[in-house]
């Protein structure tokens, strides 16, 4: 067994709601669970918090005019898919991504799954990173 959890606490689902109280954003933050989720392992949780994180971050320092951070978390066949998108104006489209947003896709890729980083069309800013979920060792 491994006693890495020991060293450093994981996050949880409940850690990631937290994060929209911790501090006096400029805009709203609202995360979502849809469904049924699955029991998730330590390090999926913390990628999940850590995405999170950084898309708040992201809002607050690069959006424009942003009013709403809505972040879903939920079960999708054989993934657990987060997304946070932000309302705010339309993003130049020659925009060229950070490195905040190339760590959260080295992150999601080193787990196996997708990730997706980029202005909606609609105006504001889109994250959705869908993980394979693993099995819970015991």
């Amino acid at each position: 067994a491994s006693t890495e959890a020991t060293y450093k606490p994981a996050a949880s689902l409940d850690d990631i709601k937290q994060l929209a109280l911790k501090m006096n954003y400029p805009f709203t933050i609202e995360v979502r669970t849809m469904g049924e989720l699955p029991s998730l392992d330590a390090v999926t949780a913390s990628t999940l918090y850590r995405i999170t994180q950084e898309s708040i971050t992201n809002s607050a320092r690069h959006g424009r005019q942003v009013e709403n951070l809505l972040v879903i978390i939920q079960a999708q066949g054989d993934s657990i898919v987060l997304t946070a998108e932000n309302d705010g104006g339309l993003i130049a489209s020659s925009y060229s991504p950070g490195l905040g947003i190339q760590g959260m896709k080295e992150r999601v890729s080193l787990l196996g799954g997708e990730f997706f980083a980029g202005p909606k069309g609609t105006g504001g800013w889109c994250v959705r990173a869908a993980l394979p979920v693993r099995e819970l060792k015991s």
